[in-house]
């Protein structure tokens, strides 16, 4: 009985404090490519969250976990309202129990573009950190990404964004994590830097990106 417990306690916490996913730069843009239209981008990460390592929140062992990297962006027009986007990246992830780690990951999915203010993106990540104290998990993160005509600004763009985080593979089967929320802010200069926050309750991350070819 105290296993179950100890099991069930331990599904909770990942259930509503995992925000493994968080620290992604943020690549997209509501509006949509043309029919086979290609971008490429590059960006950088970091920040930190409170990392969970065994048992609860109040009880458990836990620690702050440090995420730097780089990034590499690459969409493709699929039809007019439809991309397929691609994000790698390649960082350390570095914390007081388990050292430090590097860390590589691949998202992968498709992105709609719904309204000139509205799109929706269902990718999915999959990591590998080569390090045996921290876990590897793959994910869908399905992402709402809203855009309020008054918020242009003439130079500067936001863009507001939710991604759920679903984990695909562990030993409890399907579990969610908690949203991360996000605003990105970005520069109508040729390039079109950008630099965007993310926020979820346990972990807050910065991006920054730039497109490789001019509009």
């Amino acid at each position: 009985m105290k296993r179950l417990f100890s099991t069930i306690c331990s599904f909770i916490c990942m259930l509503l404090l995992s925000s493994c996913t968080s620290f992604l730069p943020e690549f997209e843009r509501i509006e949509a490519l043309d029919k086979n239209e290609h971008r490429l981008a590059a960006g950088a990460y970091g920040g930190a969250r409170y990392a969970i390592l065994d048992g609860g929140l109040l009880d458990g062992d836990h620690t702050a976990e440090i995420k730097a990297g780089a990034a590499a962006f690459h969409s493709v027009g699929i039809t007019n309202k439809i991309a397929w986007s691609s994000i790698v990246t390649a960082g350390i992830v570095s914390d007081g129990e388990r050292g430090t780690g590097n860390q590589f990951s691949l998202t992968t999915g498709p992105k709609i573009s719904l309204s000139p203010n509205l799109a929706f993106s269902s990718p999915v990540l999959i990591t590998n950190v080569k390090d045996d104290g921290y876990n590897s998990y793959n994910y869908l993160l399905p992402t709402i990404y809203y855009e309020h005509p008054s918020w242009d600004k003439g130079d500067i763009k936001a863009l507001v964004f939710v991604r759920e985080e679903i984990i695909l593979d562990n030993e409890f089967g399907l579990a969610f994590g908690i949203p991360t929320m996000g605003i990105k802010l970005e520069n109508n200069l040729p390039y079109r830097p950008s630099i965007n926050g993310n926020i979820s309750l346990i972990g807050f991350y910065l991006g920054i990106t730039m497109d490789l070819t001019r509009d």
